[in-house]
This record gives C-alpha cells, sequence and structure tokens, in this order.
C-alpha cells in the first residue's frame, strides 16, 4: 500500500450565536502549491456555513407510522418478550440450582458438641 502524503491546515472559527467551530483541511501535498490562499479561505468558511446551517435546521416533525409498520413493530416487541420470559425462566432455575446447593452444604455440615 503506498503512503499518501496530504497536507493537514487547522483552522478554529468563533461564531457570535454559536460559539467555537474546529476543524481541519486536507489537501493532496502534490500540487497543493497550487492552491491559493482564497480557495482554502472558501473552504473554511463553506464547512462555517454548513455547521451553522445544520445547527439552525429546523427540527423534522414527527413522521407518524403507518399500521403496516406498527403491526411489525409490535410483532418485534412480542418476539422480544418471549426471549425475555425464556430468559426469566432460566434465570429462575439457576436461582433454584444455587439455592439447592446451599441447602445440599448445609446438610453435609457435621455438629460437633
Amino acid at each position: 500500500m503506498s503512503e499518501i502524503r496530504q497536507v493537514q491546515i487547522r483552522f478554529v472559527e468563533t461564531d457570535a450565536t454559536h460559539g467555537v467551530y474546529s476543524d481541519a483541511l486536507y489537501f493532496p501535498l502534490e500540487g497543493f502549491e497550487s492552491i491559493t490562499q482564497a480557495e482554502i479561505d472558501a473552504q473554511k468558511q463553506a464547512r462555517l456555513t454548513s455547521w451553522v446551517e445544520a445547527i439552525e435546521a429546523p427540527k423534522p416533525e414527527p413522521v407518524e407510522k403507518t399500521k403496516e409498520e406498527l403491526e411489525f413493530e409490535k410483532l418485534e416487541m412480542v418476539a422480544l418478550i418471549d426471549e425475555l420470559q425464556k430468559r426469566v425462566v432460566e434465570v429462575e432455575a439457576k436461582i433454584v440450582e444455587a439455592d439447592s446447593k446451599v441447602v445440599d452444604e448445609v446438610i453435609d455440615v457435621e455438629v460437633v458438641k
């Protein structure tokens, strides 16, 4: 695998409303000298603008589920309940087994007077 050589330009911008934004731009080393400061600044601004837009974007309205989606969700929950009930039975059996071991240990103890 060949080594990828890049130039990393880290930057921090402060937005008066949203605070500090920190990011980095990566450029291939080969051809980097042809990139102008204006192009770098434009990419920084594009990243900052995208960040601000993401923060300020209105939250999407919840989408009502269809009847089919609700029925599928119910089936998943019923399957989960079945799995949990089986697990409860397994754990209860282990508890009973642990209790019987304790009883066996107590029975095997000799009382010396």
